[in-house]
């Protein structure tokens, strides 16, 4: 895509993440996880870019940590169309946050884990 920054592929929507093949093998620095949810926050079609005007500075990434983790659970609660593929998604959510082969407790999601949970 043009004026994507490496690794910036990998920034997709909850439903689309949890759904990609490579997914799972992606390993998300500190610094990647947040501008991750820097951007699903302010790309998001609801208010919340509009809340960040009135926070202070120093709180911005840490309220885009917060929304990312609410959107996550959103989408996947209610993007699918049925219950049981939700349920399969918020599993595969949960292995991505602690997956087994990630030890040292990198993240393999770029959401819910790594420096700010």
């Amino acid at each position: 895509m043009p004026g994507e920054t490496a690794g910036q592929s990998r920034w997709l929507a909850p439903k689309d993440f949890v759904s990609h093949p490579d997914s799972a093998t992606w390993n998300w620095s500190a610094e990647e996880a947040a501008r991750y949810t820097r951007w699903l926050a302010t790309r998001h079609y609801e208010n919340f870019h509009v809340v960040s005007f009135l926070l202070p500075k120093r709180l911005h990434q840490d309220f885009f940590n917060v929304y990312s983790f609410c959107r996550w659970a959103d989408d996947l609660g209610d993007e699918m169309g049925d219950t049981e593929q939700s349920l399969r998604r918020f599993s595969a959510w949960y292995t991505f946050m602690w997956p087994p082969s990630h030890g040292e407790g990198r993240p393999g999601a770029p959401v819910g884990t790594g420096s700010w949970l």
